[in-house]
């Protein structure tokens, strides 16, 4: 019996020791990455599927259900919570988000979309197919990215 308790107290003293280190790591990862919540306004279903941070700090989410908001303040400077702001709607399935030259482009479903405010007002007006593609109508067939090569070029 004796010969039982010396594993599972040497086992139980590394899990120790393990759970030591992952928060040593965890503290590390915090100067690099800060995960946060930001507070969502009752009414708003994200269902996030892209990621776009802008020139003065905010962010902007692109949804499975089709829409694009900005998001001002999302880290809550000062304590104040930030601000959700709908700037395009419409769209199938929008699962990736990037932003260059005061443009976003939206993979959807079956296009390459270049979202652009002309009017400054805040919200979509010109919704310019980049480039579309035929969809087989597979559940599965989703369009990621997309992403900026050096060059200019897109991945999607």
């Amino acid at each position: 019996m004796k010969q039982l308790h010396r594993p599972i107290i040497g086992l139980f003293l590394l899990l120790l020791s393990v759970s030591g280190f992952a928060q040593q790591v965890k503290n590390k990862e915090d100067e690099f990455y800060k995960i946060i919540t930001i507070p969502v306004p009752e009414g708003i279903l994200l269902e996030v599927g892209g990621v776009a941070t802008l020139p003065d700090g905010s962010i902007a989410v692109s949804t499975r259900r089709g829409d694009v908001w900005l998001i001002d303040n999302p880290y809550m400077a000062n304590g104040s919570n930030p601000t959700f702001r709908l700037f395009a709607s419409g769209l199938h399935e929008a699962l990736g988000l990037a932003y260059k030259d005061n443009a976003f482009f939206v993979a959807q479903r079956g296009e390459l979309t270049k979202l652009i405010d002309k009017n400054g007002d805040g919200k979509a007006d010109v919704y310019e197919t980049v480039y579309a593609w035929p969809l087989s109508g597979h559940y599965h067939e989703y369009s990621f990215g997309p992403k900026f090569a050096p060059d200019g070029s897109m991945f999607v």
